[in-house]
């Protein structure tokens, strides 16, 4: 006999922790089907979203400083070439030496030097696919069948 209170305390003991655990569950399971928000995968994907959106920011940062010193650089020539192209039709104009051929040339070469200053073709901005990770929602029919195994496992263990 002296088996069966030892057993009992035990047992009583053991059954005290599955209670409080279920107690925990009970609440944890309240309080998601609550707010949904608050369930540990919102809680991953607001990191990855947050995550991505960095990793987008400091992309785009370090695409406009690029953009910068090249078209610095780029618009520094082109102004060299404006200021040639200016002295020349100053020269040409001053020496009334104007001529249909010369001044469609002229025209030519403002309106290339116009269409270079607005879309560099040296400079172009291109799209990778593969900047920010794409987040997959995977819902396994075996995995929620096992949730629900446990849970009626649990509620008839408190039975």
């Amino acid at each position: 006999m002296a088996e069966g209170p030892l057993k009992k305390q035990y047992n009583d003991t053991d059954v005290e922790g599955l209670n409080k655990k279920l107690q925990l569950l009970e609440s944890d399971l309240k309080q998601y089907q609550e707010n949904a928000l608050q369930h540990p995968l919102m809680k991953r994907i607001e990191q990855w979203e947050q995550d991505a959106i960095v990793l987008i920011l400091r992309t785009a940062n370090e695409a406009r400083i690029t953009i910068i010193n090249q078209l610095n650089k780029f618009l520094e020539k082109k102004s060299i070439d404006l200021t040639k192209l200016t002295e020349e039709i100053k020269q040409i104009d001053d020496e009334n030496d104007l001529q249909e051929i010369q001044l469609t040339n002229l025209r030519g070469r403002l309106q290339k030097l116009h269409g270079q200053i607005k879309k560099p073709n040296h400079i172009q901005l291109k799209e990778s696919s593969t900047l920010v990770k794409r987040l997959y929602v995977d819902v396994s029919p075996r995995k929620s069948t096992y949730i629900i195994f446990l849970l009626a496992l649990i509620f008839y263990c408190r039975i």
